[in-house]
Parts: structure tokens; C-alpha cells; sequence
């Protein structure tokens, strides 16, 4: 499902309209009527008794006011009395709002004009009055994806008594494109921004969406397929994708009948240190579960009594530390002489800062064979260094989370935050490796510039030892085959799937990372069952679910 920013959607628009390189251009009026349609038939299916509630339409003077008068137009012929209100002078209004207008008049829908937000407050309060009891329907055609910054003036009047219908009436609001206020790009909001109930997009998904505050604010989400047409998109370039179930579904490694242990993935984790053994164990644990065959944590020779107690389907490697609790040089010639009977490579969970270590962590990236993730203190050795992968080997998957990211990349940590798509996918480009940016939403990037975003996982968890779960879950699929943005993308698909489910039976305060083992092998089996997929926020053009 592809994610576009406003100037692309634009872009596309544009096209579409002048049918460059098309078989015949397709007017712009043509493509508000499809979305006026698509919304119309999502109000529908989203909203009961329209016939006993009053259904107010706030038109702004732009196509986004449009695509409203189109969908009050088709309420009026299906026998609805919707009250439209225009809010500026009839000389703003665009050429095709302006077109829609007469078309409503033509069916004879409601309409008046408002200039202030006095007027506007008594057109609304008036048009309440002739309703009946139920909660008024509120349809927000105020502004499009081009705005920036906090609605104003009369719009943002509008903005402010849609809230307060939402407060003190339970008025149930529909957002044509997205809420007004939401940034479609940053999903930032700078100042008051409607809160919907349903949000009826055009095209595609919008890249702020998937961002806080915006996505609080959304409600369902709908996509309207309003033909823009295949080759439009593939040549405007659209490079962000959402990663879905049906996404994962498509991913799930496949096992077959007669597989053994040393067929589905040999994993050796690299890590441990005083303090830190449960970020080595977390990691080891979480791979089993998502199906590898083998795993052995390689640890200092001074903790392995101490992790074997917490272990059982893991094997562990001692590795010599001078009797210090820490990894130095010397474990790297044990670790490198299981080249032959390792698939994958975890590097980094509780390895710790030690300048001996962060040595080790650098010279076994550039020599080991396979693929391999690198989370936590692994990413501190990075930055601290100079680090280069070997030329035949396959990429990296780093992991890190906003600060990590910050540290890999000698910036502030806002910098990441306030760019997170673009740093992602910079540094993924850069260093040749698959970048895994943690956050709400998670961005996964690799070399040749195809980013996803993951929608999946919630504020639970925040807390040690998730990302140390993640670490074993991504090092698990690329040790059943997968390639590393493969990996990188399912895995964050379904680590936050299994916290999603977890936070469902018991709630987010307190959810463990280990809470998380026994839930990893149910969404596996979910992704590889359509019937059992949970109810997720995101829709397809075919269908919409529950959030």
C-alpha cells in the first residue's frame, strides 16, 4: 500500500488531468466526482440513521469543499436534507467548487454562505434546531493536503465549533482527505485540528497518517480509488510503503515437510556483559519463537553459568575474557572459526561500552560472512568508529532507536525526530545497510531507496528489552531465508502485531518483553491465516475495519 506525500499526490493529480503520456487526459471535475462518490458510499457504510439526524457539510473554497458539495449532492438525490455551509465569498471558491455549487442548487440542497463566524454559529445553531434527537453528522470539506500551519479565520472558526458539536452534542465527524489542521506530511498540528471519526482519503494514504498527533485524530480510514492511473504513479515516484498484513502475509517464511533444525536458520547472538545477560537471553528466546532452528548465544566465558540457568532450547558458546565479564579481541578468532555452521549473526544485545569491545564489534562486521542485525551497544560501537562491511557480504540490518540514530549519524536527536523518513533512508543509502528507525511509526530503508513504514505496536513497548526482542525476531527470518529489508519489514510487522495482541488481553502498563515470546509464534500463524487477521486501522481500497 503506498504512502505519498502532498506534493506527490499533486503530481499525480496534475497527470492524471493533462493525461501526459496517457491515452486521453481525464478532467478534474471527473476525478471530484469519483471522490465525492467513494466518500459517499463510506459515509454510508461508516454511519447509522442519516434519515433522523441532521448532517451538516462545511465546505472551504478549495477542491476539498468540492469533493463536500459532490457528497452533499448525493445525500440530496438519495433523499437526505444536508445543510451545506459555504464559508467565504463566492469569488474564492475554485472553478470546479463553483461548478458543484450549481449542480447542488440544480438538486435543490440546502446551501447558505457565511462571511463570519457569527453567521456561521447561527446558520449552524439554526439548522440543529430543524433536526431531529439523534447526534448531528458532521462532514469537514474545510481544507485540503496542500495547508499548512493552524487553520484561520473562518475556517479556523469552522474548525473550533466542530469541535465543540463533538463535545457537547457527541457530533459524529467524517474528514474529507484528512481532518482539518493535520499536517499530511509531518502529521504535526499547530494549533486547534478536527478530530474525526471516519477519514475519507483520496488515492492513497498520506505520509502524516501514520505519524502522532495526526493519527490520534483520524478515526477509520478509507482510501477512495479515484483512477489515478498505474503509469502516473510509476513515473512520479513513490518510493514510502505501508507495511500490512496482506504485506506480511506475502513474507511469512514456508518450512517444509521434511525440514530439519540446521535447514531453518543456525543463529549465533553476541552478547552479554555484568548487568546485561537478560538482553542476550531476551534476543536468543525471541528468535526461537519466530522459528529459528538452532541458536547459541556466544558470551564472556564469566557469565555462562549465570545465562545457562536462565536457558533451555539455547545452546551458549563461552567465549574467553580474561576473566573480566566483558568481550575483548581476543573472543573474535572462536567466534569468526563458526563461520561454517552459522547462517545469521546477532550483534550487540548487553555486549556493553567497553573500548575493548567496541573493537570486537567493529572488526567482526567487516569479517563476518552472513547477514547479520546489530542493535543496541553494537550501534555505540559504530559510532564511535570507523567500520566498513565486506564487499560480497549482504547488508547490515541496524536497529536503533531515535537516539541510537542520532549517534550513528553525529546529529541532535531532534534532527532525527523531526526528519525520520528522510535520515532513515539517507544513512541506509550511504552506508549500503538496511535501516530499521524505531518509532511510532517504524521506518525500515535500505540501499537502493525502498522505505516502509510499520503501523503495528503501541506504547507498551517502551520499556528495556523490547528492541532486544526484535533483534532475535529480524535475525530469525533472515536465518529462514528471507533478504535483509525482508526480514527487517516483517519483523517489525509482527513484533508489534504480538504486542498489539498482548496490550488487547492485559493492557499497555506493565507489558513485559517477555510477555511478548508467547504471542510471537500466534501472530505467525495468524499472518498465514486471512481469516484469523486482527482488525487493523489501515484499509485497503475494498474494504475498511475497526481500529
Amino acid at each position: 500500500m503506498k504512502l505519498v506525500t502532498s506534493l506527490q499526490m499533486r503530481e499525480c493529480d496534475r497527470r492524471t488531468i493533462a493525461g501526459e503520456d496517457l491515452p486521453a487526459p481525464t478532467p478534474s471535475l471527473v476525478l471530484m466526482e469519483r471522490a465525492g462518490v467513494g466518500i459517499h458510499a463510506a459515509l454510508q457504510q461508516h454511519f447509522d440513521f442519516l434519515a433522523q439526524r441532521a448532517i451538516l457539510v462545511f465546505c472551504g473554497p478549495g477542491n476539498n469543499g468540492g469533493d463536500g458539495l459532490v457528497v452533499a449532492r448525493r445525500l440530496r438525490l438519495q433523499g437526505h436534507r444536508p445543510h451545506v455551509f459555504l464559508l467565504g465569498p463566492m469569488e474564492k471558491l475554485s472553478a470546479d467548487a463553483r461548478h458543484q455549487v450549481e449542480r447542488c442548487d440544480e438538486a435543490g440542497v440546502r446551501r447558505q454562505r457565511v462571511a463570519d463566524p457569527d453567521a456561521l454559529s447561527a446558520a449552524v445553531a439554526a439548522a440543529l434546531r430543524m433536526s431531529g434527537g439523534r447526534p448531528p453528522l458532521l462532514v469537514d470539506a474545510l481544507l485540503g493536503t496542500g495547508t499548512r500551519g493552524a487553520p484561520r479565520g473562518l475556517i479556523g472558526d469552522a474548525v473550533e465549533l466542530i469541535r465543540a458539536l463533538r463535545d457537547e452534542r457527541d457530533a459524529e465527524v467524517l474528514a474529507v482527505d484528512l481532518p482539518t489542521g493535520v499536517d499530511a506530511d509531518s502529521g504535526a498540528i499547530a494549533g486547534a485540528a478536527v478530530e474525526a471519526d471516519l477519514t475519507v482519503t483520496m488515492a492513497y494514504l498520506k505520509v502524516g497518517f501514520l505519524r502522532y498527533p495526526a493519527r490520534a485524530h483520524l478515526g477509520r480510514v478509507r482510501i477512495v480509488d479515484i483512477g489515478i492511473p498505474p503509469r502516473v504513479a510509476e513515473e512520479v515516484g513513490l518510493p514510502l510503503n505501508l507495511m500490512t498484513a496482506e504485506e506480511a502475509f506475502l513474507l511469512r517464511p514456508q518450512r517444509s515437510p521434511d525440514a530439519h533444525k540446521s535447514q531453518v536458520g543456525r543463529l549465533l547472538v553476541i552478547g552479554g556483559s555484568p548487568g546485561l545477560t537478560g538482553a542476550a537471553s531476551l534476543a536468543a528466546r525471541a528468535a526461537v519463537r519466530s522459528g529459528s532452528g538452532l541458536v547459541t548465544v556466544a558470551l564472556p566465558e564469566a557469565l555462562n553459568i549465570a545465562l545457562e540457568a536462565k536457558l533451555t532450547e539455547v545452546m551458549t558458546l563461552p567465549l574467553p575474557d580474561a576473566g573480566r565479564g566483558w568481550l575483548g579481541p581476543e573472543a573474535a578468532e572462536t567466534i569468526l572459526a563458526r563461520a561454517s555452521t552459522t547462517d545469521v549473526w546477532a550483534l550487540g544485545p548487553g555486549i556493553g561500552r567497553a573500548e575493548e569491545t567496541q573493537r570486537l564489534v567493529r572488526r567482526l562486521v567487516g569479517q563476518l560472512p552472513g547477514p547479520a542485525v546489530v542493535d543496541a551497544d553494537g550501534l555505540f560501537a559504530l559510532a564511535r568508529g570507523q567500520w566498513q562491511r565486506a564487499a560480497d557480504a549482504p547488508p547490515l540490518v541496524l536497529t536503533p532507536h531515535p537516539g541510537e540514530m542520532a549517534r550513528l549519524c553525529g546529529c541532535a536527536v531532534s534532527d532525527v525526530t523531526a526528519q525520520p523518513i528522510d535520515t532513515a533512508a539517507g544513512f541506509a543509502r550511504q552506508r549500503g545497510c538496511v535501516l530499521l528507525l524505531k518509532g511510532a511509526p517504524t521506518i525500515i530503508a535500505d540501499p537502493a531507496g525502498e522505505i516502509w513504514l510499520n503501523p503495528t505496536g503501541n506504547p507498551g513497548l517502551a520499556t528495556g528489552g523490547s528492541g532486544d526482542l526484535l533483534t532475535g525476531v529480524i535475525a530469525a527470518f533472515l536465518g529462514q531465508g528471507l533478504r535483509p529489508l525482508d526480514a527487517a519489514r516483517l519483523g517489525a510487522f509482527l513484533h508489534g502485531w504480538a504486542a498489539d495482541r498482548v496490550a488487547a488481553e492485559s493492557g499497555m502498563a506493565g507489558l513485559a518483553p517477555s510477555d511478548l515470546l508467547g504471542a510471537l509464534p500466534r501472530a505467525l500463524r495468524d499472518v498465514g491465516n486471512s481469516t484469523a487477521l486482527p482488525a487493523t486501522h489501515w484499509t485497503s481500497a475494498a474494504d475498511f475495519l475497526a481500529p
